[in-house]
């Protein structure tokens, strides 16, 4: 069934998920409300509107395959991060019955979907226009966040698992590249893993330099308000190192014509909450390169690697060499 409803037209799906969505926020008391499509990309996203500005939200339907842990992790760090600081992120919100997450199921959407809702930042979205400014506030939200993650801890029970060196030398299957790359490609891509895990190892994986991270920190996940950066799109959050974030951020800016001072102005703002150490720029690369290693993972794991897929991979071992020649 999972395979008809993914071939069904777009329109077919979104008015299926809109019906899904009605019975979710029946959960919540919000029957008699107005809401709209957002996106279908990773999971189905509705903004929810009840004419009260203070009571306006976003309807998360996960995908069919969601792991329940994950999302779990998502919404305890937002509820923590709500309860223990200032930032303005997307605050989960409970059921008339007290849950966080809700299942939900109707005929035509194929199994049971956890669905959440979770409070509306609002903001605009910029990306081209970021200014050494913005970089600044981003710089300083981020180090929140990472401060926030020094203490925070998961319930035992999800407890992600430890992105350490020994999990990245393990990352790849090298049967899977062969098929796709030359040994010589294989072989930069063996020197980036060793890099990362050199570096890791050095590090070392106390709550100084690692703990929650949001994962996917891109500009097309922050929104400006006030002169303020807010983020959302935690979905994706899981143990890693706080240079993972930065990293992350930083290969979206540095190539633009003000990329240094933009870098720049990023590192100042979070050096104005949280201190980074002096050798912080050196290694910021290498997880860049554990970002190129992650891409070529992801890739690795659909099932057409022509075309666009194929594109993709050449690129991200392109990043991955243009790292390496700078060690």
């Amino acid at each position: 069934m999972m395979d008809r409803f993914e071939q069904l037209p777009d329109s077919e799906k979104i008015e299926r998920y809109a019906r899904l969505a009605q019975k979710a926020l029946s959960a919540y008391g919000l029957s008699d409300v107005g809401f709209a499509h957002l996106q279908t990309s990773t999971h189905a996203t509705f903004e929810v509107t009840t004419g009260d500005p203070s009571r306006h939200y976003a309807l998360r339907i996960c995908r069919a395959e969601w792991p329940y842990d994950m999302l779990q992790r998502e919404i305890l760090w937002l509820t923590s991060l709500c309860r223990d600081t200032d930032l303005v992120v997307p605050e989960p919100m409970l059921s008339t019955d007290g849950q966080l997450i809700r299942k939900v199921a109707i005929a035509g959407v194929p199994g049971f979907r956890l669905c959440t809702l979770l409070r509306w930042v609002d903001g605009e979205q910029r990306n081209s226009e970021l200014t050494a400014e913005n970089l600044n506030r981003i710089g300083s939200t981020l180090a929140t966040l990472h401060a926030h993650a020094t203490t925070f801890r998961w319930p035992d029970e999800i407890e992600p698992s430890r992105r350490d060196a020994t999990h990245v030398s393990q990352t790849l299957n090298e049967d899977s590249l062969l098929s796709l790359f030359t040994e010589t490609q294989i072989d930069t891509i063996r020197q980036a893993i060793a890099w990362i895990g050199r570096t890791m190892v050095e590090l070392g994986s106390g709550s100084a330099v690692a703990g929650a991270i949001h994962g996917r920190f891109t500009p097309s996940h922050l929104r400006f308000a006030n002169g303020d950066a807010h983020a959302i799109g935690f979905g994706h959050c899981r143990w890693g190192y706080y240079l993972y974030d930065i990293a992350t951020l930083r290969r979206h800016v540095v190539s633009r014509e003000n990329g240094v001072a933009l870098v720049a102005a990023l590192l100042d703002g979070y050096r104005s909450v949280r201190a980074l150490p002096d050798d912080t720029e050196n290694r910021i690369p290498a997880f860049s390169a554990l970002q190129s290693i992650d891409r070529i993972r992801s890739l690795l794991s659909e099932s057409d690697l022509t075309g666009r897929a194929s594109r993709n991979l050449d690129r991200e071992h392109a990043v991955l060499q243009s790292l390496i020649e700078t060690i």
